[in-house]
């Protein structure tokens, strides 16, 4: 399977994808689906899972889960990154389910000490 995926700008309201994902014996359908989801999204769309567990009525560890399969199955660097909402109980769960990344704001910036907050978020 090819490492990169390739848009081509068409006009009309479509997507195209290549047949060896859709193909691909080693993807779910949940995966299949995810990925021409995502093909669907313009250019400049920036992958976040927040916002991607919002476009279905799959959660996040489903959506997560998906995701994960498609990096792991592809060969892709991509990382899964989770903004919102981000704390240490949260940040626990969103780890198990298969997030790379978290961006957390509140949960630092309103703890007494800042410096043992990072290090208990990059800890878990």
């Amino acid at each position: 399977m090819a490492d990169t995926i390739r848009r081509t700008k068409r006009t009309g309201n479509f997507t195209t994808v290549r047949n060896e994902y859709l193909q691909d014996v080693n993807l779910s359908w949940k995966a299949k689906g995810l990925i021409t989801y995502i093909m669907s999204l313009p250019p400049d769309w920036q992958l976040n899972l927040s916002d991607l567990k919002n476009r279905s009525k799959d959660g996040r560890d489903a959506t997560a889960a998906g995701l994960r399969e498609l990096i792991t199955n592809t060969g892709s660097q991509a990382l899964i990154q989770v903004a919102g909402g981000v704390n240490l109980e949260t940040g626990r769960q969103l780890v198990e389910a298969g997030a790379d990344v978290l961006v957390a704001g509140n949960a630092v910036f309103k703890a007494p000490d800042m410096s043992d907050m990072i290090h208990r978020l990059k800890s878990l």
